[in-house]
This record gives C-alpha cells, sequence and structure tokens, in this order.
C-alpha cells in the first residue's frame, strides 16, 4: 500500500502469468485455438471434406461401454482409447488458461465440453450420443491435468515451451495428414 496525499493507493502486485511474454501467450492461444478446431472437425464432422458424407443419425446411449453388436471388441477398445486421447489436451490447456481455478474445477472442464459436444451431436443430429464417450473424454481431461503437473515437475519453467512445441508439431502432422486425405478425395 502506498500514501499519496489524502488518499491511499492500492498496488497490486502483479500477478504471477504462466506465460513469460505476450508471444508466448498469443502462441499458446493459437495452438489451443488449432486444437479447438481439429477437436470439433472430430467430434462433430468425423474429419468429413464434404458435408454430404456425414451420417445423419440422433441416437443416446445410456448405458456405458455398450455398443452394437455388429462391431467388434477391438474397436470398442480403440474407440475409449482414442477418446481418452482426444481429450488430453484439454486437461492440459484447461490448467494453462485457468491456473488460478481449483484443480476440481479444472477437472471438470472435459465433461462440460463432451457434454455440449454430445448435446449438439443429438440436437444437429450427427452422431450417436453416448455416456461412454462422456466419461472416457472426461477421463481424458483428467488424465491431461496429470499429465501437465508431470511436465510441470520435469520441465518447470520451459513447460510451455514445450507443450505448445509439442501442440505445433502434432497440428502439423495432422494437417499434413489431412491435406493428402483431402487430395486423395478430389
Amino acid at each position: 500500500m502506498v500514501l499519496s496525499g489524502k488518499y491511499y493507493i492500492i498496488k497490486k502486485e502483479k500477478e504471477k502469468s504462466m506465460f513469460e511474454s505476450e508471444k508466448e501467450r498469443k502462441r499458446t492461444y493459437l495452438v489451443f485455438g488449432l486444437y479447438l478446431f481439429i477437436l470439433i472437425w472430430l467430434v462433430m464432422f468425423k474429419f468429413s471434406f464434404d458435408l454430404r458424407d456425414i451420417s445423419r443419425l440422433r441416437n443416446i446411449n445410456l448405458i456405458p461401454f455398450r455398443y452394437a453388436e455388429q462391431t467388434s471388441p477391438l474397436s470398442h477398445k480403440k474407440e475409449v482409447f482414442e477418446n481418452i486421447l482426444i481429450f488430453i489436451p484439454m486437461g492440459i490447456y484447461a490448467l494453462i488458461l485457468r491456473p488460478k481455478a481449483p484443480l476440481w474445477k479444472n477437472m471438470l472442464i472435459g465433461l462440460y465440453v463432451s457434454l455440449a459436444f454430445e448435446t449438439a451431436q443429438y440436437i444437429f443430429a450427427l452422431g450417436a450420443s453416448d455416456i461412454t464417450d462422456l466419461m472416457t473424454n472426461t477421463a481424458g481431461g483428467i488424465l491431461g491435468i496429470g499429465i501437465f503437473l508431470l511436465m510441470k515437475k520435469i520441465f518447470k519453467e520451459k513447460t510451455l515451451k514445450v507443450i505448445n512445441s509439442l501442440g505445433l508439431v502434432a497440428a502439423g502432422i495432422l494437417g499434413a495428414g489431412l491435406v493428402v486425405l483431402g487430395v486423395g478425395n478430389l
């Protein structure tokens, strides 16, 4: 607190930020934006290049880990693994973008985002809304939080640079793969 004339001017100590620079903050938001774009394209549109290729299905499954009989057990396991994997960055970025929020609130981010996707899929008939997806996506977000905390112990102040670098590399590889698929569909 600083006394200035009759008035007290309270100087708030600069809050410690996750970002070392404005450039790093922008890079983080860019990588997170790329992740969200890819996530929406994957979950809602199944990486389709043409909206006519999207199956118009409106279905709800409220029984966890129950699948149609015509799908193989291997594809069930693969889907669970993929759902966990695609939501790991959600947990990582929850902690980066909301460092002051209680851990339990950041753990709910994956649940809320997944619930929004499952609801939108049902409303717009863009796929089956499934409780298993909700559970595994949430687990992926929580796993992402654990991975971030582990990375923070290993990389310390370089954690954000490592995460952004990995995110850009992953987006680049995925983007190149999608370009190849897109060119193949012409």
